[in-house]
């Protein structure tokens, strides 16, 4: 008997195993699938580092030896009205280096060496690079400006010695005359901090050079210029090397300014005012003025003294008070402000020519008494020789008709013809001229009292009284004009009632051929007054004629040997408690047979006497203006005035 097959069992087939749950498979699915995605992205990396990044990181490594230098453009030139320089650019060396080239030990080696050099601490060279870097990291820092040739010369030849260290031409800003042409020039200096962004969006680098004040800053867009560039191929230490310089692009230098100033009489207006003030350096704080062409409006000179010296605020903006400019200021006109009062009468049919009044040496008014000038009694007299002997008391009457004859309400707000007049005379708002700092001086009013009195000194302020206008009358109360008004205000009387815009700059010009670019004079705004009676002109203009040529005049002692050449009205403006302004307004030649060419306005702070302190000035600046000898000119005579 067989016995019973046995089967074995069958062997497991190869590759299966133990089926899988759910959740295994989902876990092994996850990791897959994360082996691919990282395999995925370091392809993507590989390729884009050995493809893509190629070109970048080939332009960063030639970055790291070619560098890009700025050629700066000179800024270009502002010319007197005959071509005479009044600013130009002259060709300076700056030491630079760039903040990465000084990093590390080997910098501060460096910076410590050029330190020594120069006589700087090593600390105010690390300040000047850790400021350059923070503001501009790759932008050159000046370690030192406008070196001399003494110091340039021995450090180009040495200057492989100094890793990071190099030269770099630059323009620095050049002022022939000084302090004497300084408040119309204005002076440059580089771009602040607060400037940056602004300044980036306007194109210009952050270490450009940009004009502060006066034409410099007025005319900015046109002197500026464009800079060029220039890439240069250097080693580590920042020096050129192998192929040199790759490509450049040309600086383009900045247009030149012509302006309407005469240098001739700029420098006789800036040495009058300072010989004034020194003589008074006591007492006086300073003076300004201006000379205009009453036809044009165009500035012939402006100075404010003392003024400064624009080389150097190249470099300090200290002593940033003397950038205070006079010519442009708000003061109590005195009694240069009469001739205005005298139009406004007479045209208003207040007064007449003819109509005697008296000259006490006080007259009550509205029950407050108003003195004369040294409280001195004069004879009754008519407007044209009130005028000329500058009589107090006489206009004082002449505002208290003016106030007692305007309508109630004018009364009330101040709204009178002596406004009236001097607003149209330009009076109480900037002129407009392009020189910036010009303060609009004061035209008062009820309202203007209203905002700015009233706040301060109570309800007493806010109403207009009969003494505003009888103060104002003769030039002192809430009144405020600047010489510049006044100058503008006179000119209006002489030709006709225009009321002109005054202006430095009256063309831009190409450096290189020097044919017009642009006419600045083009479209300036004129206003007109309403008409003159020509018996108001004849009047007016007559009693300004007698202040300096007859025995009436208060100027005849300054311009008595000038045979009635010049003409004008002097002032003495209170300043309580300081001592009184000195105002002088003229104009001439006034004897021509034609409309006088130039008017002059003149104001010396804390003088005393217009007639001893402004008006010598006035005639010795007219003299280079009209040619006649400044040695003709009185000085005047402070003991024997008997009016301002």
């Amino acid at each position: 008997m067989r016995p019973p097959r046995v089967t074995e069992p069958a062997a497991p087939a190869r590759g299966r195993g133990k089926p899988l749950n759910p959740m295994s498979a989902k876990r092994i699915a996850t990791l897959g699938t994360i082996v691919v995605v990282l395999l995925g992205i370091l392809v993507v990396r590989l390729w884009f580092l050995q493809v893509v990044g190629a070109r970048s990181f080939e332009a960063q490594a030639v970055g790291n030896s070619v560098r890009s230098i700025n050629i700066p453009a000179p800024r270009g030139e502002i010319l007197d009205r005959n071509g005479v320089p009044l600013a130009g650019s002259r060709l300076a060396w700056d030491i630079v280096a760039l903040p990465q080239d000084l990093d590390g030990e080997q910098g501060d080696r460096t910076l410590r060496k050029i330190a020594r050099v120069l006589g700087e601490p090593p600390a105010k060279l690390r300040r000047l690079m850790a400021s350059g870097k923070k503001r501009a990291p790759y932008k050159s820092v000046v370690l030192q400006a406008d070196i001399d040739d003494s110091l340039r010369i021995p450090l180009n030849e040495r200057i492989r010695e100094f890793a990071g260290i190099r030269l770099e031409r630059n323009f620095r800003r050049d002022y022939p005359l000084g302090a004497a042409v300084s408040q119309v020039v204005g002076f440059v200096g580089p771009i602040t901090e607060a400037e940056i962004d602004e300044k980036r969006r306007q194109g210009y680098r952050n270490d450009a050079i940009v004009g502060r004040d006066g034409l410099e800053l007025r005319y900015e867009e046109f002197l500026k210029g464009a800079d060029g560039e220039r890439r240069v191929e250097v080693d580590a230490a920042g020096q050129p090397v192998g192929r040199g310089t790759l490509s450049e692009r040309p600086a383009r230098a900045g247009l030149n300014l012509q302006t309407t100033i005469d240098v001739n009489v700029q420098k006789a207006l800036y040495s009058a005012l300072r010989e004034q003030v020194e003589l008074k350096a006591e007492r006086t704080a300073g003076a300004g003025g201006v000379v205009l062409d009453a036809t044009t409006g165009e500035v012939i000179a402006l100075a404010s003294y003392p003024g400064y010296d624009p080389r150097r605020y190249n470099r300090s903006q200290r002593n940033r008070r003397k950038i205070y400019n006079r010519a442009l200021q708000g003061y109590p006109p005195g009694s240069t402000f009469k001739p205005v009062t005298a139009v406004a009468a007479l045209n208003s049919g207040i007064i007449t020519p003819d109509k005697f009044l008296s000259s006490p040496k006080t007259v009550v008014l509205f029950r407050t008494p108003f003195n004369n000038f040294r409280k001195k009694s004069l004879p009754d007299m008519q407007i044209r020789r009130a005028i000329a002997m500058s009589s107090d008391t006489f206009f004082y009457q002449v505002g208290a008709s003016i106030w007692k004859r305007s309508p109630l309400q004018a009364q009330k707000d101040g709204d009178n013809k002596l406004r009236y007049w001097a607003d149209q005379l330009g009076l109480g708002r900037r002129t407009g001229i392009d020189i910036p700092g010009e303060q609009s001086g004061v035209l008062p009013d009820r309202a203007w009292k209203v905002k700015n009195l009233s706040p301060k000194y109570g309800r007493l302020w806010d109403r207009w009284l009969p003494g505003d206008t009888i103060n104002m009358s003769v030039g002192q109360g809430l009144l405020a004009a600047s010489p510049l008004q006044m100058a503008r205000a006179y000119a209006a009387l002489l030709n006709g009632g225009r009321v002109l815009t005054p202006t430095v700059g009256s063309a831009t010009l190409d450096p290189n051929s020097g044919r017009m670019v642009s006419d600045l004079m083009k479209g300036r705004e004129e206003g007109h007054t309403a008409a003159f009676n020509p018996r108001v002109l004849e009047t007016v203009l007559g009693g300004m004629h007698d202040v300096t040529s007859t025995n009436d005049g208060t100027a005849v002692p300054v311009f008595g040997a000038l045979g009635g050449l010049v003409s004008g009205k002097t002032g003495t403006a209170e300043n309580r408690p300081r001592r009184d302004h000195a105002w002088f307004v003229g104009y001439g030649p006034a004897n021509a047979g034609a409309a006088p060419k130039y008017v002059v306005a003149v104001v010396v702070e804390n003088a005393g006497l217009g007639a001893a302190a402004a008006a010598p000035v006035a005639c010795r600046t007219l003299a280079a203006a009209i040619g006649y000898d400044a040695g003709r000119c009185g000085k005047g005579n402070v003991q024997t005035a008997s009016a301002d």
